[in-house]
C-alpha cells in the first residue's frame, strides 16, 4: 500500500509455519499465483510478509472493506490454496482478522493525515 491510498479498513495478520518436508518451489508456486489473484480483488491493497529466525512467517494484507476481504475468502482458487494448505504445506498457521479502528500515519513528504472509522 502507498502512503497516497486510502487507510485500510480490515487487516489480515497470518502466522504461518511450513512443514519440515515441505516442497519449497510447489510452495512458492502457489504463493506467487496467490499474490497474482488477489491483487485483481477490488479494494485489496496490499501485503507485506516477514520471516522471523526461526521460520515463523507473518504477513499484513490490508482490505478497504471487510467485503472485498470476503472477495477473496471465496475465490475458487483461494479456496483451493487454503486446502493445500492444510493437507501439504502448513504445520500451523494462526489468522486474525482485524478491523481498523483509527489510522495514524506521517511522512517528511506530505502532511500528516488521520482517518477515523
Amino acid at each position: 500500500m502507498s502512503f497516497s491510498e486510502p487507510s485500510p479498513k480490515v487487516l489480515v495478520l497470518i502466522r504461518t509455519t511450513l512443514r519440515p518436508n515441505c516442497d519449497l518451489a510447489a510452495y512458492e508456486a502457489m504463493d506467487a499465483r496467490m499474490n497474482e489473484l488477489v491483487s485483481q480483488i477490488e479494494g485489496y491493497q496490499g501485503a507485506k510478509a516477514f520471516t522471523a529466525e526461526d521460520g515463523e512467517t507473518i504477513a499484513i494484507v490490508q482490505f478497504a472493506s471487510h467485503e472485498a476481504l470476503l472477495r477473496w475468502r471465496a475465490h475458487p482458487e483461494h479456496r483451493e490454496a487454503q486446502r493445500a494448505g492444510r493437507e501439504k504445506f502448513y504445520a500451523t498457521y494462526d489468522i486474525r482478522v482485524c478491523s481498523v479502528e483509527r489510522a495514524y500515519d506521517f511522512s517528511l513528504e506530505r502532511e500528516p493525515k488521520r482517518a477515523d472509522k
